[in-house]
């Protein structure tokens, strides 16, 4: 990771503010914990001393994709209503407006309740 204290564009140095800096350190430990469970998460499923791969012996795969969690949601009842489950709570009863626009004669897409614009 490059030095936290300073960023060199076009070869000229311009100092970080105190905010910059320690949202960059964090940035750093964040990216350190990935790692060390990306690493964790790679040796799941060896057995027998690493001379068995349960992934590949039934098929999963190691890395998923967006699609493959995408899917999920759609085949799987269980998966559809946990990620439901929160949002819906959320909004459940609470008889809030979206506003985007204070003029009230100015009617957004975003404050419309009839556009939908994407369907669960």
């Amino acid at each position: 990771m490059a030095d936290v204290t300073e960023i060199k564009p076009k070869s000229k140095k311009v100092p970080l503010t105190g905010r910059e800096k320690v949202l960059l350190s964090r940035l750093a430990v964040m990216e350190s914990a990935l790692v060390e469970r990306r690493g964790i998460a790679s040796m799941a499923g060896i057995t027998f001393s690493g001379d068995r791969d349960l992934y590949e012996e039934l098929g999963y795969k190691r890395e998923l994709s967006t699609e493959d969690y995408w899917d999920r949601f759609h085949r799987n009842g269980v998966a559809r209503k946990l990620v439901k489950a929160f949002p819906d709570a959320t909004w459940r009863g609470t008889g809030g407006d979206l506003v985007e626009d204070e003029d009230p004669g100015v009617v957004t897409q975003f404050e419309d309740p009839g556009v939908v614009t994407q369907e669960w």
